[in-house]
């Protein structure tokens, strides 16, 4: 009998033994897939924080570089591709938050037209399975406790004197303030527009419509243009001013960021 018990315990503990190994496998295969399906992977935009961090040409105006996901726009989906925003974030040093507004605009202007050199002149890198990380902005911050920031809406081939830049910061009296700042002035308004134009101008965009009625709409012609090349096809991001974003599939619009 107590044989018998002897070896029931010892089939028992065999049993659980490998239901455990089973179970082990199971979890690891889960989080691989995971992984493999899910996971943003930014080893891309690691590579270039750390070439932006060691620019000799840039570095004395911060002291650290980093990529932040931009919260304050959901993913875009298109049919083959989400993409994912993120802002290049600088912690400004003493250096640069001594400079007046205009000298701040041409730091980060220079550090876009570095950003652009370790970027090939994208603003899409590969972050997994179907996805991209879309970089849409570059901000430096205030020294210490200062919440000042200076942003632009990224742009490849942009220079100091083509960007807007959003100030928001405290004033002496300690109130909150936003304004824009550029190098140049720049007439925005076109008085010679005909009605005619005014009136094909004056739809929207929407899902499905072609690339030539985009840009007969009144979204027009991007600033900047972005194409993805994978096994299931090509996709376009068009890119306007003020985070606005198409997405192409096989030259129909799949996605709107607006």
């Amino acid at each position: 009998m107590f044989k018998f018990l002897l070896d029931f315990r010892k089939i028992i503990l065999k049993e659980l033994f490998k239901n455990f190994l089973i179970m082990t496998v199971i979890l690891l295969l889960g989080i691989s897939v995971y992984y493999f399906f899910f996971r943003i992977d930014e080893s891309a935009l690691e590579g270039v924080e750390g070439k932006i961090t060691s620019d000799s040409e840039i570095n004395s105006y911060f002291n650290g570089a980093y990529f932040l996901r931009d919260t304050e726009n959901k993913p875009v989906k298109s049919k083959t591709l989400t993409s994912y925003g993120y802002i290049l974030s600088l912690d400004g040093n003493e250096k640069f938050s001594n400079m007046d507004d205009e000298e701040k605009l041409i730091v980060i202007g220079l550090v876009s037209e570095r950003l652009a050199v370790y970027t090939n002149n994208a603003t899409m890198l590969n972050c997994g399975r179907n996805k991209v990380c879309t970089i849409r902005k570059i901000s430096f911050f205030g020294v210490g406790d200062e919440i000042d920031t200076y942003s632009v809406a990224y742009k490849p081939t942009f220079n100091a004197h083509d960007y807007t830049m959003r100030v928001l910061k405290t004033n002496s009296a300690g109130y909150f303030e936003d304004y824009d700042v550029t190098l140049d002035d720049k007439n925005i308004e076109n008085e010679d527009v005909s009605t005619v134009s005014i009136d094909i101008k004056s739809q929207g965009v929407k899902i499905g419509m072609t690339k030539e009625e985009v840009l007969n709409s009144s979204w027009g012609k991007p600033q900047d243009i972005n194409r993805t090349t994978t096994q299931f096809g090509t996709s376009e991001q068009w890119v306007y001013p003020g985070y606005r974003f198409i997405y192409f599939d096989d030259d129909i619009v799949t996605a709107i960021q607006d």
